[in-house]
């Protein structure tokens, strides 16, 4: 433990400048959500199709042609290109999410920069697109501050 008037120190042993961990903090916890709210989407999405259409099958006011082709949907399985896009959208998720507790932690500079990147992207970030914009460019601007830049080990 370190005393309460010492400064933080990377690990060079160089003093982090004060307020850099409160810089980083936000938009890293936001980060971390966004990727998370996206992850659990995309998993929703994937897998949770058929579900969905038995559920809505069983909906009595539908007309018969929409009945029929939800209980076909219902059946199919899912084709290698929706999945190959659900693991590597997925995957971008874990890496943006744990990019972010990267940023958290001040460390691994450029995984924070490729987390702040990733939830930008609208294939990426599915549901999260309009905010991740926002916090992506926001976690940028922080990120590249010399001050949080140097305090990153």
């Amino acid at each position: 433990m370190q005393p309460p008037n010492q400064p933080t120190l990377n690990s060079e042993g160089m003093p982090r400048p004060p307020g850099v961990q409160e810089q980083v903090s936000l938009p890293a916890i936001l980060l971390l959500v966004l990727g998370a709210l996206s992850g659990a989407f995309v998993l929703f999405n994937t897998f949770a199709g058929g579900w969905i259409a038995s559920l809505l099958a069983g909906y009595p006011g539908l007309p018969p042609e929409i009945k029929d082709a939800l209980r076909d949907a219902k059946h199919q399985p899912l084709n290698p290109l929706q999945l190959g896009c659900g693991f590597a959208e997925l995957a971008a998720d874990g890496v943006a999410v744990f990019g972010a507790l990267q940023m958290r932690n001040l460390k691994m500079w450029g995984l924070a920069v490729a987390a702040s990147i990733i939830v930008m992207i609208p294939c990426f970030s599915s549901l999260c697109c309009i905010p991740g914009l926002g916090v992506g460019i926001w976690s940028l601007v922080v990120l590249n501050k010399p001050e949080v830049k140097s305090a990153f080990s």
